[in-house]
């Protein structure tokens, strides 16, 4: 499926002129490529196959060219974490354990404070913590570990063979999409860093995350065929399919409207930021990534091929 909310679809091929964007995705394959994070059967190609960079140029087309190279590094090795802990491979000790230690990693990053922990992921956030408060850092590993652990949730689920209800899967979508760490990064790509009390006003918060769950709900929409053929659970309209008992074209409908009122609510919460400069700033960006989202989901044949829409849903894309 392409879409939510009737109307037409677009595709988009590239981000319009991103300076610095093609330079960073060459210096994110080299970088991946010397950590060894390309190495196992088909990792390159399928990260080629959903370009990790092009999704950066689309979400943050503000990022001068050194945080563009930052944000790529960070997509493609989240990426590749989330791939390498939902293949269904790993069982939830498993899964717990590497979970375990990429936080402990994260950790000892922030120990190192300006210098570079060892390995992959002080290699992804030190450049990201660079220069920024203990606040905005903090808020960073925050979203980082609450989206981890949404893997290890989703590996006890399958382990357990538990569905969730429609409510906790909302719930759990808004997080296990890690499009809240993307809005956090926001900031970080247009050179702002909020004070606490600000990033944390009310209408501003709910933004971040109405816009991940409508990320994450645009994203289910895009993968039914894929998720099914995968035995992937966790994707919206299969738990309504599974929990409501709901034909799945009715499932379908079930999760655009929501996706629909989702959009709405992320909008007016955009609305309501109070007209505090770099505020509103920070909103517009939220609402750069909730578009680029939409665009990125439109260009790549991993979702907008027909065996992968399965032919259900509109967008309108004058919506997003």
């Amino acid at each position: 499926m392409d879409g939510t909310s009737g109307g037409r679809r677009t595709a988009v091929n590239a981000p319009r002129q991103v300076p610095g964007l093609a330079a960073a995705g060459r210096q994110m394959y080299a970088w991946a490529d010397g950590a060894g994070l390309l190495a196992g059967p088909g990792d390159r190609d399928r990260m080629e196959r959903t370009a990790p960079d092009l999704f950066i140029g689309l979400c943050y087309p503000q990022a001068p060219p050194d945080r563009l190279a930052a944000l790529c590094r960070f997509a493609i090795w989240s990426w590749l974490v989330d791939d390498a802990l939902d293949a269904h491979t790993l069982n939830a000790a498993q899964t717990a354990r590497a979970v375990a230690e990429l936080i402990e990693e994260l950790d000892a990053q922030e120990a190192a404070r300006a210098a570079r922990a060892a390995g992959p992921v002080g290699e992804v956030y030190g450049p990201l913590y660079a220069g920024r408060s203990p606040a905005w850092r903090q808020a960073l590993r925050a979203e980082t570990a609450a989206w981890l652990g949404t893997l290890v949730t989703e590996a006890n689920d399958r382990d357990r063979r538990r569905s969730m209800t429609v409510v906790e899967f909302l719930a759990h979508r808004r997080l296990s999409s890690n499009i809240q760490t993307c809005m956090h990064l926001a900031e970080y790509a247009s050179g702002v860093d909020l004070p606490s009390p600000v990033r944390e006003a009310p209408a501003l918060a709910r933004a971040r995350e109405l816009g991940a769950l409508w990320c994450g709900l645009y994203n289910d929409l895009c993968s039914i065929t894929r998720d099914r053929a995968e035995g992937n659970q966790h994707n919206a309209v299969l738990v309504v399919h599974e929990v409501d008992g709901a034909d799945l074209r009715d499932a379908v409908r079930t999760v655009e409207t929501i996706a629909v009122r989702t959009l709405a609510a992320f909008q007016a919460a955009v609305r309501d930021v109070p007209r505090h400069s770099q505020a509103t700033q920070v909103a517009r960006a939220y609402g750069t990534v909730v578009r680029g989202n939409y665009d990125f989901h439109n260009s790549r044949p991993r979702y907008s091929a027909p065996g992968d829409t399965g032919g259900h849903g509109r967008t309108d894309e004058a919506r997003v």
